[in-house]
């Protein structure tokens, strides 16, 4: 019993095979290329996205009064809040709390977890988020992590002296695969 393989070799095709095989692959590529120029239709097009919501000022004074930092960057302050708000459902109401005792308590930056952890509020933990917000670049934790900025986070506006944020390469090309210690 002869059984044949179901693959051919271009010994057995038709002698124009190749030449149409060859016609038909330029084809897709020049269709291909023409689309590129065709505008989109409406179905396809991205829908305009509702504006994020704008860091408010209570969220600005508190994170200008826990870091120390007077001058923060609004546009750092919008995303952040935004992503509180999309982490937490109650930040706001956190926030107004927050903003109520300290109002009310008056008390140092250094001293205010201290404060909050004595009177065993429910919020007592916000300072440490929002300064981690600022500092670290994350908001949220574990599965509900949200990564909102790297290189302009606070922690290295700290060092910004001596160090850079490590995923950059300040030096020739391949300067970053020689041992410093080696020099």
């Amino acid at each position: 019993m002869n059984i044949r393989h179901p693959q051919t070799s271009m010994k057995d095709a038709p002698p124009d095979a190749p030449v149409a095989a060859r016609r038909l692959l330029l084809a897709g590529i020049l269709s291909g290329y023409v689309c590129s120029f065709l505008p989109l239709p409406a179905a396809f097009a991205t829908a305009p996205t509702a504006a994020a919501p704008k860091a408010s000022a209570q969220f600005i004074a508190l994170s200008a009064f826990l870091s120390g930092h007077v001058q923060l960057d609004p546009e750092q302050a919008d995303r952040l809040y935004a992503a509180f708000l999309a982490v937490e459902s109650d930040f706001d109401a956190q926030l107004k709390q927050l903003a109520d005792f300290i109002a009310a308590n008056k008390p140092e930056a250094s001293g205010l977890q201290a404060a909050l952890d004595d009177q065993k509020l429910a919020f007592a933990k916000l300072p440490g988020r929002i300064l981690s917000a600022w500092y670290v670049g994350v908001v949220g934790g574990g599965k509900a992590a949200r990564c909102v900025t790297f290189e302009s986070s606070l922690m290295y506006a700290a060092v910004a002296d001596r160090l850079k944020p490590p995923s950059y390469a300040y030096g020739p090309y391949g300067s970053w695969g020689r041992n410093p210690l080696a020099t």
